[in-house]
């Protein structure tokens, strides 16, 4: 807080090798673990807006035979799902009560491409 409120030069942490290939790890397990617990659906409200596809920060929806198809670099944002105009995404062992998006923040903003 005083580097940015001063207006300092800051010099990123650093950590050991051992460390950050422990953090890789983990990583790796964990985006394994979110992969097979929770497949992505779409049902037939669906009206294929695309918000999902060009919202997506990995690139990793594409549309097959009309439908929203999610490859294997999901980073589990789940902007698609919190998008979704007709909420139509759904997740395996899905626990939303009621989907969120900031009310300041349009969807046109977050598109990346």
């Amino acid at each position: 807080i005083e580097i940015v409120k001063g207006n300092k030069k800051h010099t990123p942490e650093t950590s050991t090798s051992g460390l950050n290939l422990f953090g890789n790890l983990m990583y790796k397990m964990a985006i394994n673990h979110i992969n097979t617990m929770g497949h992505f659906s779409v049902d037939e409200n669906c009206n294929l807006c695309l918000n999902c596809q060009k919202i997506c920060p990995g690139n990793n929806i594409e549309i097959i035979n009309d439908k929203p198809t999610w490859n294997e670099n999901c980073e589990f944002c789940q902007a698609c799902i919190q998008w979704c105009p007709k909420e139509a995404i759904h997740i395996k062992n899905e626990d939303f009560k009621r989907r969120y998006h900031n009310p300041h923040i349009k969807v046109k903003d977050l598109i990346i491409r």
